[in-house]
């Protein structure tokens, strides 16, 4: 798996299979494929006080198209990731979007899904503790969700 966390003004991409030590703030893990949607999520929440690492998921191009093999999620293994986040932020404009949404939606994390307001709503109908984040998403909206998806009950 390729993950990065953000720790200065330019992350680096670096292979990351666990949460680094724990700051004491709130863990979001960010999963989109595009490297700089990831860069912009992962500093909009760095600065709003949250400790993130980004993801591109199994289509990225840190995985150099072999990451659909290598993400924990799509061949059923856990993944430490999403184990030790508070909150995951996801796209749904992925091909294996709705696959990894669903594996995510095991954990006791709650889901912020971003996308086209239409996927978003078809996608998540039937998933628990989801906090939609319909395009275009702006920094006020991206804080405001993970803040709200905080809030919500743990899913047991």
């Amino acid at each position: 798996m390729h993950a990065f966390r953000r720790r200065s003004k330019t992350p680096p991409l670096i292979a990351l299979d666990e949460w680094p030590e724990d700051s004491g703030r709130p863990r979001v893990l960010v999963e989109d494929p595009d490297g700089a949607v990831l860069w912009a999520y992962t500093r909009i929440l760095d600065e709003a006080g949250y400790d993130v690492v980004g993801c591109q998921g199994p289509t990225g191009a840190a995985g150099g198209g072999l990451a659909r093999r290598c993400c924990p999620l799509l061949i059923g293994e856990p993944c430490p990731l999403v184990a030790g986040a508070d909150v995951v932020v996801s796209t749904t404009s992925l091909t294996d979007g709705a696959e990894i949404l669903e594996a995510v939606a095991q954990y006791e994390a709650p889901l912020v899904v971003s996308g086209p307001e239409r996927t978003v709503e078809i996608r998540t109908r039937s998933m628990r503790s989801v906090t939609p984040l319909p395009y275009p998403v702006t920094r006020n909206k991206l804080v405001d969700a993970v803040a709200a998806a905080l809030e919500q009950p743990a899913v047991t």
